[in-house]
């Protein structure tokens, strides 16, 4: 499953259709207290996140997902409109794996970052080839 955190419902739904699409499972959620709960119940193989978020900043919920040896190496990538090096920087110090600025790429290069991420881990992020 790959978890999308994002408190843009356009956002959520397109990523949605496009990674069921590609052949991921893909849950998407809101805000950055929902993700925690689900992450609580399964563990995801991906997540993208955003950064300005209701209640928690992204990087507070980053944060807390690398402080937690379940999700140390879970694949993180960043996927905002936050278009300042430093919120870049933080993110990437923070523990993302990647970082994308909304509208600078198509979905279907969101998706091949996405498969980037999957190299060198112990599993198949793709559920159907």
């Amino acid at each position: 499953m790959i978890l999308i955190v994002d408190d843009d419902s356009d956002t959520r739904n397109s990523l949605q259709r496009l990674l069921a699409y590609a052949g991921y499972e893909a849950v998407a959620v809101e805000r950055p207290l929902e993700a925690l709960s689900l992450l609580g119940v399964r563990a995801p193989r991906a997540i993208i996140l955003d950064m300005h978020l209701p209640l928690m900043h992204g990087l507070e919920f980053l944060r807390a997902i690398r402080s937690d040896k379940k999700f140390k190496n879970t694949p993180i990538l960043v996927y905002t409109s936050d278009i300042t090096h430093d919120m870049e920087t933080m993110a990437l110090a923070a523990g993302a794996n990647d970082y994308i600025i909304k509208g600078t790429v198509g979905l279907d290069s969101l998706v091949q970052r996405i498969d980037k991420l999957a190299i060198g881990q112990s599993f198949p992020l793709r559920i159907a080839e």
